[in-house]
């Protein structure tokens, strides 16, 4: 059974794939923390800083595409593109990101350069099949 706060955040990031980033602000935690796979200037923390990097990536031509998110387990996502894409897409549009859940709200967003990569931290005692079953997919299975 999925949760009241699960399905919360579930919603807040289909929103974000959709480009609602005002919806994904309110599951993130004030003191949230957006790491790119490479550290930089895309690494940032806390809500307003978060949300600053996605509205600039946003004007910058990064909106809403066609999205999964994977449920690992009640308080652990992969949101990544829903199909590998174009060879030529930029590196932040081809990047997954796996999401932590603490206490009702989204604590860390760490940004792998592939779906396999973000999905390749410990399950908590599942596998990784169990864990595409759970995924939901955005684009409607397609």
């Amino acid at each position: 059974m999925v949760s009241g706060t699960t399905e919360l955040i579930e919603t807040g990031l289909r929103a974000w794939a959709g480009g609602d980033l005002d919806a994904l602000e309110a599951v993130l935690d004030p003191k949230v923390s957006l790491r790119w796979f490479e550290a930089g200037k895309w690494d940032c923390t806390g809500r307003e800083q978060v949300m600053e990097l996605l509205r600039q990536r946003q004007s910058h031509g990064l909106g809403p595409h066609s999205m999964r998110i994977d449920r690992l387990d009640a308080s652990t996502f992969v949101v990544s593109p829903a199909s590998h894409g174009n060879r030529n897409q930029s590196k932040a549009f081809s990047a997954a990101t796996r999401i932590t859940v603490t206490d009702g709200s989204v604590s860390e967003m760490q940004q792998y350069r592939s779906r396999a990569d973000a999905m390749r931290k410990p399950l908590r005692g599942r596998s990784f099949r169990q864990a595409v079953l759970e995924s939901v997919a955005l684009d409607g299975g397609r």
